[in-house]
């Protein structure tokens, strides 16, 4: 930015929109940042700021990581949340048969929610989590939807009928 010499202004961050708008570690409500310009020595000036949190719940870890291979068939799965949900919330799991069936629990320690498949996954499977359009403890809605692939191991048993004469 171009801005004159001792010029006084407010400002705050976005991902684009209000939607996405900084927030408090807690989720609150931050007042407008502030900044006078001051060119120096060299006429720049640099700026740094670390955001403590947004207004929109992100997905911020996932396991199995994306791209696991040899995953487990009695695994569960997990996406860990940059702010806390509700208890209702869940994800979709889906395999090359549509969705997954299984439940949902929540850990508001961890912020964490965690799918326990009903039945083991299948051998040598890719599966797909997807979490979109959820929305926070707050009832903020998920802007960025998040889409992770895993694939899982074990062997695949292919029975073939003998006939004896």
């Amino acid at each position: 930015f171009y801005i004159l010499d001792g010029t006084q202004f407010e400002f705050k961050f976005t991902r684009g929109s209000w939607e996405t708008v900084i927030k408090g570690p807690g989720h609150e409500e931050l007042p407008n940042l502030s900044l006078t310009v001051d060119y120096g020595e060299d006429g720049t000036q640099l700026y740094e700021y670390s955001v403590p949190n947004w207004r929109d719940p992100i997905v911020t870890a996932v396991s199995p990581a994306d791209g696991s291979l040899e995953v487990g068939l009695d695994s569960v799965i997990t996406t860990t949340w940059s702010q806390p949900m509700p208890t209702t919330a869940c994800f979709v799991v889906t395999g090359p048969l549509g969705p997954v069936s299984g439940g949902c629990s929540y850990d508001s320690g961890t912020q964490t929610i965690t799918f326990t498949p009903n039945d083991p996954l299948r051998p040598q499977t890719t599966y797909t989590v997807t979490a979109s359009g959820l929305l926070d403890d707050h009832g903020d809605t998920q802007q960025v939807p998040f889409t992770s692939t895993f694939k899982t191991g074990g062997e695949v048993h292919i029975f073939v009928p003998l006939i004896f004469k």
